[in-house]
């Protein structure tokens, strides 16, 4: 064969250009020539690739001689795939290409692809019953089998027929089942891919959902403790004990209103310590001076004091041994500890779940620990620091130091309330009700013995607040302090006070 004769071309396709013949010819073309022979047959020594395939559409340059252009390339074709349809007897080209590719002795070469009809009606005459073994393929609609899944049996058989060549014969069920094999690990790589896309995906949410969680938090604390200060600062001006001409006092309840704003967002100890010290600067039965001659002996579980004639004595003594304190059901233990001392820090506690154990958390404090105490739930922890020195000589050299009441959660090991009472008279008493609910410290003012009760949970205190205030804050006070939407009642069941 001249050099100029060997095959260029794995497949001629020969059709009517007409449509849906021609769709049909364009999808067989792409199909064909990307189409990867599974792995194992190409270790068999199957080709991974077809080769490159004839289409007139696509191979054919402006020509002024069609005939001798197609000629040619029928010559340079391994094979001939002929698609049949109804329309197809009615080319004279499709039917005159069969005729001259047989006429090169290639007529076992010649495939054809059924896209409607029958043989009988969809075969150009060239193509007779004789000469129409084997029939490659059918694209006809079959119940039961989707399109897409007859499109691909059909692309097997043709391409079972075009790469079986000579001893090197590639049988159309291993071809289909090597293909199935490979379509199953394509489908599972693309379930792990996917898989792995919602894994990252997620993660990424999971960020993103975190950061946006933080930055609100972030946000939430930081005007909490906005409203703290204004708080502080609306609760100094109403108890200071001088206003200046012209100058409008704000009521207390205005700061027990913030406080309550601030600790709705976030619990501080800064709110916290306003909103005790708010409800007790009202002069109510949260405090009471003791009578000569009277002493407190404890508090009952409705927050009254229980009080006897004798003399009073201190109730607060430095403990002889470490451990301070044990829950009711001895899960939880505290002991006293001068480890991570300093910066302040003179004394720590340490939290643990044994008598003896190792600490779960170090609970800093000012000074030495005088007393502690579990609720009994063991939910909450008081406990109380004395005064820096026991010098009767010269109690004003310390006055400033100690005496600071606290509150923690033990589940988190965090502090909710912290107020000191140095500077007010110090604590030389404490004593806490039956149910862990109400705790009365004893300070003295001069001559004068004060006692002021306090609600040990913080929850507590903030439900005694709102029994206990008259209004719930203005429009104008939400406004110029809160500015957070539309105002709300920061106590239900509260009147709003008129501008």
């Amino acid at each position: 064969m001249p050099a100029d004769d060997r095959p260029s071309f794995a497949a001629f396709i020969s059709y009517r250009h007409v449509e849906p013949d021609r769709s049909v010819a364009r999808w067989l073309h792409g199909a064909l020539e990307t189409y990867r022979v599974p792995s194992p047959l190409v270790a068999a020594g199957v080709r991974e690739r077809l080769g490159r395939v004839f289409r007139d559409d696509e191979e054919l340059a402006a020509s002024t001689d069609l005939s001798a252009a197609i000629d040619s390339a029928l010559r340079r074709s391994d094979a001939l795939v002929v698609v049949c349809s109804p329309r197809t007897p009615g080319s004279h080209w499709v039917n005159e290409e069969v005729q001259r590719f047989r006429a090169l002795g290639r007529g076992d070469r010649i495939f054809t692809l059924l896209i409607e009809g029958t043989p009988t009606e969809s075969f150009p005459a060239a193509l007779d019953r004789q000469h129409a073994e084997p029939l490659a393929a059918n694209l006809s609609p079959v119940e039961g089998i989707a399109p897409r899944e007859t499109r691909r049996l059909a692309l097997l058989k043709l391409m079972a027929g075009l790469l079986s060549q000579g001893p090197n014969e590639v049988r159309l069920d291993d071809l289909r089942r090597r293909d199935e094999e490979r379509r199953r690990r394509q489908w599972a790589r693309l379930a792990i891919g996917a898989a792995l896309l919602a894994v990252v995906f997620a993660a990424l949410t999971a960020v993103a959902l975190l950061q946006w969680q933080r930055a609100e938090r972030e946000l939430r604390v930081s005007r909490a403790e906005r409203l703290a200060a204004i708080a502080q600062l609306a609760l100094a001006q109403a108890t200071a004990p001088e206003v200046a001409d012209g100058d409008l006092r704000p009521d207390i309840e205005r700061s027990a209103l913030l406080a309550l704003e601030s600790l709705r967002l976030h619990p501080g100890l800064a709110a916290d310590a306003v909103l005790r010290r708010a409800l007790h600067a009202q002069g109510d039965r949260l405090a009471a001076v003791l009578a000569p001659g009277e002493r407190v002996t404890g508090v009952s579980s409705e927050g009254q004091l229980l009080r006897a004639a004798g003399d009073d004595a201190d109730t607060v003594q430095v403990p002889e041994d470490t451990l301070l304190a044990h829950s009711a059901d001895r899960r939880w233990w505290l002991r006293g500890s001068d480890e991570h001392t300093g910066g302040g820090v003179v004394q720590t506690a340490a939290l643990s779940p044994a008598a003896s154990g190792p600490a779960l958390a170090w609970l800093p404090h000012e000074w030495f620990i005088q007393r502690a105490a579990f609720t009994q739930d063991g939910r909450w922890l008081v406990t109380v620091t004395g005064a820096a020195s026991a010098d009767a000589a010269s109690p004003e050299a310390t006055a400033l130091v100690g005496h600071t009441l606290r509150v923690w959660q033990v589940d988190d090991q965090r502090e909710h309330t912290r107020v000191s009472l140095a500077a007010e008279g110090g604590i030389h008493g404490v004593w806490m009700d039956p149910g862990s609910e109400w705790l009365a410290t004893l300070s003295r003012v001069g001559e004068r013995r004060l006692v002021r009760l306090w609600p040990v949970r913080p929850e507590r205190l903030q439900a005694l607040a709102c029994e206990r205030l008259s209004r719930n804050l203005s429009p104008s006070e939400w406004t110029s302090f809160v500015g957070d939407g539309a105002p709300r009642a920061t106590c239900p069941g509260l009147p709003v006070i008129s501008e």
